[in-house]
């Protein structure tokens, strides 16, 4: 593989260091990714549970799941939610609810419907 040379280019001149940008981790961000790192589990009356649900890229999940846990970021996660059938409103109000506590926002999906993205 050929490195790629060294050039000025419109966006970074090769003599100026690249820095960059630092983040206010008190200034509120929207965070969207593809899935949220939590799935919806029905407990035995009914109830909904969050259950952890790292999967591709775990890594990022995990960090980005620890800076909230450490408030180190103030962020919205916004990304999808998988579910067998489609909710109720009721149901959608409490799984909000679930996810709201963890500063996240789910976009429902039903089984049928992400295959549609694969």
């Amino acid at each position: 593989m050929t490195p790629i040379p060294e050039a000025d280019t419109p966006l970074r001149k090769k003599d100026v260091p690249y820095e960059l940008p630092q983040l206010d981790s008190t200034e509120p961000m929207v965070l969207v990714t593809f899935m949220l790192p939590y799935k919806l589990q029905v407990g035995s009356k009914g109830e909904f549970k969050l259950i952890a649900s790292y999967s591709n890229p775990t890594m990022l999940f995990a960090s980005l799941e620890n800076y909230r846990k450490n408030k180190q970021f103030n962020f919205l996660w916004v990304g999808g939610v998988v579910t067998e059938q489609p909710l109720t409103d009721e149901q959608r109000i409490q799984a909000i609810a679930l996810f709201k506590s963890k500063n996240q926002y789910p976009v429902f999906f039903t089984h049928d419907e992400i295959l549609l993205y694969f």
